[in-house]
């Protein structure tokens, strides 16, 4: 059971407002009840009670207790958290702390990708010719320098290192990662590390074969 704390009067019919559109039953005249400092909860017939904040840890010592401030009303979000910190928990392996973030943001809003790439890189726009044909190439093996440098950081490809790149086998196969420690070939892109260069797929998406043309 989870106990919904209020201090005042006001913070008292934000919690019975926000539980009975939870669908729980709440009855007339309930707001003649409240009182300060007082604990309101769902009973297992989904109606709404109410005890002082004594009384309810007495009978119930070990059940949550939340206030009305850790309750987002308006956007029905339970829990204070960042979106840095829910980043970090839906992207994790613990099940458990993901569902949570997911109870606070969507997951469109926790995704990473090329744009969260893009805004921590130092960047410079600049106009140069180039043919035609070749625009869709060319700002796609610029997303892939930009992907291979916030992933490689202060790492650089030379011969002797192992480099990781994105090759391309037949129509059946499909994109593939390869690696080589011997040399370096122009205009490839170099990844430290084989699971770098998969997520950089992943984040190129379709334009992938952009980069085949």
């Amino acid at each position: 059971m989870i106990g919904y704390l209020a201090y005042t009067t006001e913070q008292a019919c934000k919690i019975i407002k926000y539980l009975t559109n939870k669908g729980n039953i709440n009855y007339e005249g309930f707001t003649g009840y409240i009182t300060n400092t007082s604990v309101y909860y769902v009973t297992i017939g989904k109606s709404i009670g109410c005890y002082n904040l004594k009384d309810f840890i007495e009978l119930y010592p070990k059940h949550t207790i939340r206030t009305a401030a850790d309750l987002d009303l308006e956007e029905d979000r339970i829990i204070q958290l960042s979106k840095d910190t829910a980043k970090e928990w839906y992207e994790g392996n613990n099940e458990a702390l993901k569902q949570l973030a997911l109870t606070v943001y969507k997951p469109e809003e926790l995704s990473f990708g090329y744009k969260d790439i893009a805004l921590n890189s130092n960047l410079t726009s600049i106009n140069v010719d180039i043919p035609t044909h070749l625009a869709n190439k060319i700002k796609t093996i610029s997303k892939l320098e930009i992907i291979a440098n916030y992933f490689n950081g202060s790492w650089k490809m030379r011969p002797g290192l192992t480099g990781y790149f994105i090759y391309k086998c037949d129509t059946r196969e499909g994109y593939k990662v390869k690696f080589t420690a011997t040399r370096m070939v122009v205009g490839t892109v170099y990844f430290k590390s084989e699971t770098d260069v998969e997520e950089a797929m992943k984040l190129l998406g379709e334009d992938i074969k952009y980069l085949f043309d």
